[in-house]
Order: structure tokens, then C-alpha cells, then sequence
């Protein structure tokens, strides 16, 4: 079995993050709707803390930081989204990085 630098098993600690809940939105920006993962404890839209976005890179989708979102909760409310053409959001007749970044600063 592996084992982390603080001891707990590696089994465990994704066991611990898969078992997070998460609430699913979606986002709507410049025409295309977007899957959207939030994770807080008590509520995103209840939450004081900061908020942390994690963005997938190409072809991937916004589930891929699910064993790791949930271990920023402490400090952050987290969310994930997945950029239009991948994952469970919209596609779009056209891409550029211009794109893609103005649905992360719209996310």
C-alpha cells in the first residue's frame, strides 16, 4: 500500500476526496454553457473563504481535479470548470487561447 508523507494511506486519502460532495452549475459565457464543479464546506454561495479555480488543460475536463479539490477546502471554496469543447460544456464552431481565457475570467 502506498503511503503519503503525512502517513495516511493513498487509498484513503482519494477515498476521502471522491467522497466530497459536489454541487454542479452551469455557466454561461459568450453564448455556450459551461459544466461547473464547486466544492465548500457548508455551501459555496455560504462561504467567506476565498475562492480557488482550477483549470484543466486540453482535451481533459474539470472531473480531473476531483482527488485534489477537496483537500484545498480548509482555505478555499474550489471550483472547476470544464472550457467549452471538452468535458460536458458546449462546443463551439471555433477555439482560440483568447477564448479560453475570457471563460476563465468570466468562470
Amino acid at each position: 500500500m502506498s503511503v503519503s508523507e503525512n502517513g495516511v494511506a493513498l487509498s484513503q486519502w482519494l477515498a476521502e476526496a471522491w467522497a466530497t460532495p459536489v454541487e454542479i452549475r452551469t455557466l454561461h459565457i459568450e453564448g455556450a454553457r459551461l459544466n461547473c464543479r464547486l466544492w465548500a464546506h457548508g455551501g459555496f454561495d455560504d462561504s467567506d473563504l476565498p475562492p480557488l479555480l482550477f483549470v484543466h488543460g486540453y482535451r481533459a475536463s474539470a472531473q480531473w481535479w476531483d482527488h485534489i479539490a477537496p483537500h484545498f477546502l480548509d482555505r478555499y471554496k474550489v471550483a472547476a470548470f470544464d472550457l467549452s469543447g471538452m468535458g460536458d460544456s458546449d462546443h463551439r464552431p471555433d477555439y482560440s487561447r483568447e477564448l479560453h481565457a475570457r471563460e476563465v475570467i468570466g468562470a
